[in-house]
């Protein structure tokens, strides 16, 4: 079995996968214009890193402001509305968004890694092979 980020394995517990496959298909209804894509969601680029950050940090703010108006409305209306539930609704939205984010930077890191690790090696192995070479052209010399 592949070792598995602890923090992974708990967002995909917690059905992080599905909403991911949610999420894609609410963008391919958003954005059919433009082919169902859009450019911060998709492939690996310079500018991935801080689209992930940046969403991240959007829902993240969302839920910091959320959270004290809804205690403010149970305190001042003593129990919640159908308005409220849609602000539920909204919250579950943005921890599932953060949590999402999380995921996909855990995801390039890890393969990012191991492609580093894999070149750092094949590296080593050339430096080495250059070395190799270098001590048999000096004792030919």
């Amino acid at each position: 079995m592949k070792k598995k980020n602890i923090e992974m394995h708990i967002y995909e517990k917690l059905g992080v996968k599905k909403f991911r496959n949610m999420a894609f298909k609410l963008e391919e209804l958003i954005h059919f214009k433009d082919k169902g894509k859009n450019k911060n969601y998709h492939g690996i680029t310079e500018d991935h890193f801080k689209y992930l950050y940046y969403n991240g940090f959007i829902h993240a703010r969302n839920i910091l402001v959320l959270i004290p108006f809804i205690v403010a409305r149970l305190i001042i209306f003593k129990g919640p509305s159908w308005f409220d539930y849609l602000i539920y609704i909204d919250l579950i939205k943005d921890v599932y968004c953060v949590m999402l984010q999380r995921y996909n930077i855990i995801r390039i890191n890890k393969v990012i890694n191991k492609f580093s690790l894999k070149y750092e090696k094949e590296r080593n192995e050339i430096k080495k092979e250059l070395n190799d070479t270098d001590k048999l052209l000096k004792e030919h010399i």
